[in-house]
């Protein structure tokens, strides 16, 4: 090809590895999204939902088999039990879990069976799901891998603190341990990451100042995105 567009520096490494059997060099455009809310965002949130808690975690992605949801499912789990055996406490801790896909059945059933139907909601399909962002508090990502992670920009943009599996625009435009918690697959190092969270307002405003940061100065003009696009072109 005569012009590669890829939309992060991580894929841009990966194809480079490549790079004898390249023809261009691959050129870095992050995918467009106008962050700014609208009037109508409100008619897609059902408020009554984040009533019911007194923290929520919210993920908003496509319900398929590479985002994870299952294990982020078993980490509420063990999280939730942690709380409950913390007597002092009442905290109801709610997962609201944004979109639709092919999992959403297997993932329901999972709900179920673990008795966790009052403390994990899936809300379906959300067209402009700013408020659930904005009435959040923290954001969860659990994916196997990201092209880029758009979701990851949006709470960010809102000043949401992220915990999220390093990919995407993980160390890219979030920075480990500043402006984002990294987790693994360790569910027992991952739970008392995110109870940690929980208890400690000021840890989430501080990575959540940070994200919306890294994110404001990251993020293009629609100008700006449109004039690096046509250059794309001159070859």
């Amino acid at each position: 090809a005569d012009g590669i567009r890829v939309v992060s520096e991580r894929i841009k490494k990966t194809i480079s590895e490549k790079k004898e059997i390249l023809k261009s060099e691959p050129t870095v455009l992050p995918i467009f999204q106008d962050m700014k809310d609208s009037e109508e965002a409100e008619n897609y949130f059902t408020p009554d939902i984040y009533k019911q808690f007194d923290f929520i975690a919210l993920t908003v992605c496509r319900l398929e088999k590479e985002k994870n949801i299952s294990f982020m499912i078993d980490i509420f789990s063990e999280v939730i039990k942690m709380l409950k055996k913390n007597q002092s406490d009442n905290i109801k801790v709610g997962l609201v879990i944004v979109g639709d896909g092919s999992q959403k059945y297997t993932l329901r059933s999972k709900i179920q069976k673990l008795k966790l139907e009052d403390n994990i909601k899936i809300v379906g399909w959300v067209e402009k799901p700013w408020k659930y962002y904005e009435h959040a508090d923290l954001y969860i990502q659990t994916s196997k891998y990201e092209g880029f992670g758009m979701s990851l920009l949006e709470a960010g943009y809102v000043g949401l603190p992220i915990v999220s599996t390093d990919v995407g625009l993980v160390g890219e435009v979030l920075k480990p341990g500043e402006s984002v918690v990294v987790i693994n697959k360790n569910k027992s190092e991952v739970v008392n990451k995110i109870t940690n969270l929980i208890y400690n307002e000021s840890i989430r405003r501080s990575l959540g100042n940070k994200a919306q940061k890294n994110v404001v100065q990251y993020m293009l003009s629609k100008e700006e995105y449109l004039e690096r696009f046509q250059n794309m072109f001159k070859i």
